[in-house]
Order: C-alpha cells, then structure tokens, then sequence
C-alpha cells in the first residue's frame, strides 16, 4: 500500500513537468528499492521505520535550531497578517517530511536535507519576532548563535558525523547510527595524514571507499567489505587468516551494519578515534570470517570474468575457513551453478537459507539463495 502511494506521487510529480525527468526517474529508482535496513541503538531494523528521519533531525540537527524551530511553527498562530507567507515556508518541509516518512528508505538524513533551508528561515523570523517583543531575548539569541558557531568549529572537519551535544557530540554519533549519519568514506583523508604522522608503514584498513582507491592513495593493504562486491572490478588479493600491525576499521564495518568479520579486533581497545567513523588498532588479529569473505569475493569477480573453475576453488576456500557463514555458501552456491555442478550447488543455496534465516542482516543472501534455487527447479 506505502509503494503503491509512493508510486502514484512520483506519476503526479512526473505530470506536473516542473522537474527534470531524470530527477523523476531517479526517484521512481529509489522507490523501487521498496525499503532498505536502519540501524539505530545497535540494533538492526531489516525495513524501514516512519520515526527514522524525525529521530535522526533531533540528533543531527543543532542545538540552535531545534530550540528556535518551535518560534517558527508558533510565529502563524500569533501573527495572523503573516500566515500565507508563513505557508510558503511550512508547508513545503511538511510535505516532505510527510513522504519521507512512507518512503522506508532509512539511510541518512542526506535524504531530507531539503527541508533544512526552509526551517532555518522560519526559525529566524520566529527568533526576531520574539526578539523585538522581548527585549532581553536578544541576549538568549546571541548566546545560541554563538553557542552554534563554537559548535561548527568543535566539530570541523568531521561535520558528516556530527551530532549535536544532547545525544554525544560527533564521537558518540556511531552509536546511533551505522548509515550515512556516520560515514560515506569521507575521513579517508584523515586516516591518511595519521599514517604519515605515525610513520605507519605496515597497516590494513576496511573502509567505505572505492578499493582502487584506497590503494592507489595509501600504503594499506585492503580488508574486504561489502562495497569490495560491489564496484571492485579487479581481482582483490586474498586475506590471510591472521594479520599484524596497524589497521584502520570502519564503523559501518561493525555490527550491526556490518557482519562478524571484525569483531576479534572490536574486541582489543582502540589506540585512537579518526573522524567520528574510524576505530585504529595496533596488534596481532586472527580474522578468518575477513579471509573467509575475501576468497567469496575473488569467487565473484571470477564469475564476472566467466571463470567458472577458479570461482569454485575460491568459494570451497570461502567455505572452510567460515562454514558457519551464510555468504560463504552462496559464494560457492553461484559458483557451482556457473560450473553446471546443479546438484551441489543447491545444497549449499539450501544451507545458505538456513543459516541466513535467523539472522535479518543475511536477509539478502537468503532471497537471493531462495531465488537460484528456483531457478534451477525450473531448469
């Protein structure tokens, strides 16, 4: 029913003819995706929530603005000559926030940033309506504002992380959230000014970048992650069952957004805080689940290159260092199918399912398992 409204404002937007069509299109694509994960409080929500994007304004939003936002919304009832240009200002982010609240797509509040320069000109019309009744709000007004201003500087440059100080501060935002809120890559930057301050020589990282890119950028050798599946078009070297010295790990790579590869070196107390959004450690970690999911990925991009028997030896590997993985059997699952090894390739799409089952963050690896499987009934 939420698609089938979302479906039918896109069709209403697309007649009007007052936005480009491939802002129409990238939204009907979008809503097409029907829902994605949120994680909030360390706990993962497999669809998404209507309360995300109103929860995630009162935390990513400053302090200023959500004390001076109620000004705004009250300013119409008190100033009746003012309300139809009031509207102009209101009704719009109401509008917004009202479909952003069906659209399920709980992935940051990137996805409502319109809204903002609406509500900041209401808030200012309300702090100075106030201010010219009350004298002594002038004070209260500056006080805010400067408080605001302390806030960006506090803050730079990790303003994608940022929080606002009743939920932590911008080093607390990661447990909240594990989305964009938090990190889209951006402190790579950072993390490479610390390995040349450090003289860091030896040193891996898992990050939300391109792997190209990291290795064309940094000496760290790569740890795989779900965006390795994804973008990396040559085959990443595997990684070893145990590794040593520093490694750079991001929050998106943890639980809950991210699966159990990590958690033996989540475990060791980080030796620093990069950007809001990167753990540092320094040691000795045996991470067999990173070299486990390593090999299923060289099985996937062995797939994508039509190299059948070579994605079949990665995915058995997959298997044996991390049998008790969902994705490590569809690794194999899809790679016998390619092989035309039918037979074993549905027992491991089936032991896929069961282990994917009762985990919500395997969710994927499940629907696609279940899918082949149907496949290959129907062959």
């Amino acid at each position: 029913m939420v698609e089938s409204f979302s479906a039918k404002i896109v069709d209403g937007i697309s007649k009007t003819r007052i936005f480009p069509e491939s802002y129409v299109l990238g939204m009907a694509d979008i809503i097409s995706w029907g829902s994605r994960n949120a994680y909030i409080f360390g706990r993962n929500y497999p669809t998404g929530q209507w309360w995300y994007f109103p929860f995630s304004f009162v935390v990513k939003s400053s302090i200023a603005l959500l004390l001076l936002l109620p000004l705004g919304l009250l300013f119409p009832f008190f100033n009746r000559e003012k309300r139809r240009e009031m509207m102009f200002l209101l009704v719009p982010p109401i509008f917004f926030f009202a479909f952003a609240l069906t659209s399920q797509l709980n992935s940051g509040i990137r996805h409502i940033l319109p809204v903002y320069g609406f509500l900041i000109v209401a808030s200012a019309v309300g702090a100075i309506w106030l201010s010219r009744k009350f004298y002594f709000f002038r004070y209260v007004l500056i006080a805010l504002l400067i408080f605001h201003a302390l806030a960006a500087i506090r803050t730079a440059p990790n303003y994608l992380a940022f929080s606002n100080d009743f939920w932590g501060g911008t080093n607390k935002t990661h447990q909240i959230f594990s989305d964009s809120n938090v990190d889209t890559g951006q402190s790579i930057k950072l993390v490479n000014e610390y390995i040349a301050r450090e003289n860091i020589t030896d040193c891996w990282i898992v990050s939300f970048v391109h792997p190209e890119l990291i290795g064309a950028i940094q000496p760290c050798r790569v740890l795989p992650t779900a965006l390795r599946i994804l973008v990396s078009r040559n085959v990443a070297e595997p990684v070893p069952p145990v590794i040593e010295g520093t490694v750079f790990v991001s929050t998106s790579d943890l639980p809950p957004r991210g699966g159990d590869e990590y958690v033996p070196i989540a475990k060791s107390t980080p030796i620093a805080f990069i950007g809001g959004n990167t753990f540092v450690y320094r040691g000795r970690f045996e991470i067999p689940l990173a070299a486990a999911m390593s090999h299923a990925y060289r099985a996937g991009q062995f797939l994508r290159s039509n190299r059948s028997e070579e994605a079949v030896a990665e995915g058995r590997k997959a298997v044996e260092l991390a049998a008790y993985d969902p994705r490590t059997h569809l690794s194999l699952g899809l790679a016998l199918i390619r092989a035309g090894q039918k037979d074993e390739a549905r027992r491991e799409l089936q032991m896929t399912i069961e282990l994917a089952k009762p985990n919500p963050v395997f969710r994927n690896a499940e629907v696609r398992a279940q899918q082949e499987i149907k496949r290959l009934a129907g062959n």
